[in-house]
Protein backbone atom coordinates (compact mmCIF):
# COMPACT_ATOMS: atom_id res chain seq x y z
CA UNK A 1 0.00 0.00 0.00
CA UNK A 2 0.81 3.60 -1.06
CA UNK A 3 2.14 5.96 1.65
CA UNK A 4 -0.59 8.14 0.29
CA UNK A 5 -3.04 5.42 0.46
CA UNK A 6 -2.55 4.74 3.79
CA UNK A 7 -3.05 8.60 4.63
CA UNK A 8 -6.05 8.59 3.07
CA UNK A 9 -7.50 5.45 4.81
CA UNK A 10 -6.50 7.17 8.18
CA UNK A 11 -8.51 10.35 7.25
CA UNK A 12 -11.44 8.72 6.10
CA UNK A 13 -11.69 6.87 9.64
CA UNK A 14 -11.33 9.94 11.15
CA UNK A 15 -7.97 8.88 12.63
CA UNK A 16 -5.15 11.40 12.96
CA UNK A 17 -3.07 10.80 9.83
CA UNK A 18 0.71 9.16 11.08
CA UNK A 19 3.39 12.04 10.77
CA UNK A 20 5.48 9.96 8.42
CA UNK A 21 2.86 9.80 5.80
CA UNK A 22 0.99 12.49 5.76
CA UNK A 23 2.06 15.40 2.80
CA UNK A 24 3.29 18.27 5.57
CA UNK A 25 6.99 19.00 4.97
CA UNK A 26 7.04 21.15 8.62
CA UNK A 27 5.34 17.61 10.17
CA UNK A 28 7.99 15.51 8.44
CA UNK A 29 11.09 18.27 9.27
CA UNK A 30 10.32 18.52 12.63
CA UNK A 31 9.87 14.87 13.30
CA UNK A 32 13.25 14.16 11.41
CA UNK A 33 15.06 16.86 13.58
CA UNK A 34 13.45 15.48 17.13
CA UNK A 35 15.02 11.95 15.97
CA UNK A 36 18.20 13.20 14.91
CA UNK A 37 18.43 14.69 18.76
CA UNK A 38 16.51 12.53 20.88
CA UNK A 39 18.13 9.28 18.76
CA UNK A 40 20.87 9.71 16.39
CA UNK A 41 23.01 12.09 17.78
CA UNK A 42 23.40 11.02 21.44
CA UNK A 43 23.87 7.37 19.86
CA UNK A 44 26.29 8.52 17.79
CA UNK A 45 28.56 10.76 20.58
CA UNK A 46 28.01 7.32 22.69
CA UNK A 47 29.92 5.34 19.70
CA UNK A 48 32.48 8.08 19.10
CA UNK A 49 33.56 7.58 22.69
CA UNK A 50 34.18 3.77 21.71
CA UNK A 51 35.30 4.02 18.48
CA UNK A 52 36.91 7.69 17.70
CA UNK A 53 36.85 7.59 13.52
CA UNK A 54 32.77 7.72 13.94
CA UNK A 55 33.60 11.59 14.86
CA UNK A 56 33.19 12.60 10.85
CA UNK A 57 29.45 10.85 11.40
CA UNK A 58 28.94 14.05 13.86
CA UNK A 59 29.12 16.08 11.27
CA UNK A 60 27.08 14.57 8.73
CA UNK A 61 24.55 14.28 11.26
CA UNK A 62 24.96 17.74 12.30
CA UNK A 63 24.56 19.15 8.90
CA UNK A 64 21.58 16.58 8.26
CA UNK A 65 19.89 18.05 11.56
CA UNK A 66 20.56 22.03 10.27
CA UNK A 67 18.98 21.01 6.95
CA UNK A 68 16.09 19.83 8.58
CA UNK A 69 15.91 22.66 10.50
CA UNK A 70 15.88 24.83 7.65
CA UNK A 71 13.03 23.06 5.63
CA UNK A 72 11.16 23.21 9.25
CA UNK A 73 11.25 26.98 9.58
CA UNK A 74 11.04 27.54 5.56
CA UNK A 75 7.68 25.97 6.10
CA UNK A 76 6.49 27.65 9.41
CA UNK A 77 7.19 31.08 7.85
CA UNK A 78 5.22 30.33 4.94
CA UNK A 79 2.31 28.63 6.89
CA UNK A 80 2.81 25.81 4.84
CA UNK A 81 0.80 22.51 5.76
CA UNK A 82 0.94 20.18 2.93
CA UNK A 83 4.08 20.98 1.11
CA UNK A 84 4.25 17.94 -0.23
CA UNK A 85 7.59 15.82 1.25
Amino acid sequence: MRHGQQADLERAAGLPVSVMLAPDDVALATNEVGFISAVVAPLYRTLVSAAPPLRACLTLIDQNKRMWEQVAARGAAGGAEGGGA
